[in-house]
């Protein structure tokens, strides 16, 4: 397999240092569910075309530490191979080589990752529907380096044709960049308060990608990315202004 597809993966759940999840494999497809350690973001990510060993397939693997993992893969070449070292039925560690190196990975217990839980009410609406290219990423990721002590972005919204992106305080006289981003569907709600942080992160690891950010009156807001090779959905979940 090709380990940028796995570097691609890994990129696209570490968002805000998330380290520990569980990797699923079941019909040519890796799966992982992750959550922020504030609960404030829940995700999911599929690679489409994974090409481990067949015996994957159908395996649960406990990835405790991805950060080590990241680190390992860089010592390989991008032509690489990934299987499984098990004992009896027990899987212990994952195995990645290439034409000159040959690595292993121990594997956690499942029962040690971070439950993610099931979402268990979306939204039958999102009132607010916002255009995301690579024009907008690129203005939030600047806006954000150039106020990086900002926490949270607000969404305002007032029945247009746009809506407003809002980094820092726009009722005192403090540093503000406000964003003005074409919508698709846009009714008055409520302003919105969602961590800075994170959406930098999600939109970096889906660089270059054209979808919506889906906006609901109820405080969740949800972002899908697909190209040929990935799926990554992301529900976040408003903060207090």
């Amino acid at each position: 397999m090709h380990k940028s597809q796995l570097t691609g993966f890994i990129s696209r759940y570490t968002i805000n240092k998330i380290d520990s999840v569980a990797w699923n494999i079941a019909s040519k497809k890796l799966k992982t569910k992750f959550i922020s350690d504030d609960k404030s973001m829940i995700g999911e990510v599929i690679l489409l075309t994974f090409k481990g060993d067949d015996d994957m397939d159908g395996s649960e693997l406990g990835i405790f530490k991805t950060a080590e993992l990241s680190k390992m893969l860089g010592v390989l070449e991008d032509d690489m191979n990934l299987s499984l070292n098990k004992i009896g039925d027990k899987l212990v560690s994952l195995k990645l080589n290439d034409h000159t190196t040959k690595m292993n990975f121990p594997l956690s217990d499942l029962a040690i990752i971070p439950h993610v839980p099931v979402m268990k009410y979306i939204p039958k609406d999102f009132e607010v529907v916002l255009k995301i290219d690579s024009d907008f990423s690129d203005r939030f990721q600047k806006s954000k380096s150039a106020l990086p002590e900002v926490v949270t972005f607000c969404v305002e919204s007032n029945d247009s044709n746009f809506a407003k992106i809002i980094m820092g305080q726009t009722d005192v006289n403090t540093k503000t960049i406000i964003l003005n981003v074409e919508t698709s569907k846009n009714k008055k709600i409520e302003k919105m308060y969602f961590n800075a942080d994170i959406f930098s992160d999600i939109l970096l690891a889906n660089k270059d990608c054209t979808t919506e950010l889906e906006i609901s009156s109820e405080g969740i807001a949800r972002i899908k990315f697909e190209t040929k090779e990935y799926m990554a959905l992301y529900y976040l979940v408003a903060k207090k202004g």
